[in-house]
């Protein structure tokens, strides 16, 4: 994965989200969060530009993951098909689903989907802190940007480890 500029967030303001509650069952709960979520998009075969948010603290034991989701500047990606600029029907119910099953019911990070929402890129910056960016091409992610001032980023650390995962179960 190629690490480029920091703070890099090149989705519209409007480009199509979900915020994510969980509860938190350990210590490691969040980075299990993000590892769902990439898990996800790998299984997916995602091709696109996906920026992860976070936020904490607002109720014991809960925080929230907020994603965006959008077509990379390639207008011909085939993922991407005649939506417009939008995911395939029926994607952000699929990528739910798959989240809680990656996460499972006694894991670090139980996702509470009854409680999921959709939202935009702009309500989730306004709302929570930026913690990675990433663009993947049919679910691996191929560059990544941290936060500025960060020193790392969980959703990068998450999107590493799923590839270096990915090409060892393949033996590349």
């Amino acid at each position: 994965m190629i690490e480029c500029e920091h703070d890099r967030r090149p989705l519209d303001a409007v480009t199509a989200g979900c915020e994510l509650p969980f509860t938190q069952n350990g210590q490691e709960a969040q980075r299990a969060a993000c590892l769902g979520v990439v898990a996800t998009l790998g299984e997916l075969g995602f091709t696109g530009v996906c920026e992860c948010y976070l936020k904490v603290g607002y109720k014991p034991g809960l925080f929230n993951l907020g994603v965006a989701a959008g077509p990379t500047d390639d207008p011909g990606s085939e993922w991407w098909g005649e939506a417009m600029g939008r995911p395939p029907k029926g994607w952000w119910a699929d990528f739910v689903d798959l989240i809680a099953s990656f996460c499972g019911e006694e894991a670090e990070a139980k996702l509470n989907r009854g409680w999921c929402g959709s939202c935009s890129a702009a309500g989730l910056r306004a709302g929570m802190r930026h913690v990675g960016t990433a663009g993947f091409e049919a679910g691996l992610a191929v560059w990544g940007s941290a936060p500025s001032g960060s020193g790392g980023s969980i959703f990068l650390a998450a999107c590493r480890s799923h590839g270096e995962n990915r090409r060892t179960s393949r033996g590349t």
